[in-house]
């Protein structure tokens, strides 16, 4: 099934997209239908029902591979305050690229 054309019930007039298109509700819908679809569907010792909170452990375990032993910290991406922090950037540098050509133009007429 492509996630970007269909949602698990089969019904190609549906997408990820015009799900978030549509709203909340309707993409917690389609993400709620995604999630059992996929976990109807694939074997159980294939599937790993993993939350990144839950660190290495269970990931490891799954994989058949030892948690790093040298204390490396489960990478934390994504997160609250790293999107804050580029939507912040983001702002900033808009701001800064509409107000350059302003004082670029100030600069040009008071030169001339």
């Amino acid at each position: 099934m492509d996630v970007c054309n269909a949602i698990p019930d089969g019904d190609y007039s549906h997408s990820v997209i015009s799900s978030v298109a549509a709203g909340e509700e309707a993409s917690v819908d389609f993400f709620n239908k995604w999630n059992a679809e996929v976990v109807a569907s694939v074997p159980k010792d294939r599937l790993l029902v993993f939350q990144a909170k839950d660190g290495w452990g269970p990931l490891c375990e799954f994989l058949g591979v030892p948690v790093p032993e040298d204390g490396e910290p489960y990478p934390w991406v994504n997160d609250t305050a790293e999107f804050r922090g580029i939507a912040k950037k983001i702002r900033v540098v808009s701001f800064v690229m509409l107000l350059l050509p302003v004082l670029f133009a100030l600069l040009i007429r008071a030169l001339f």
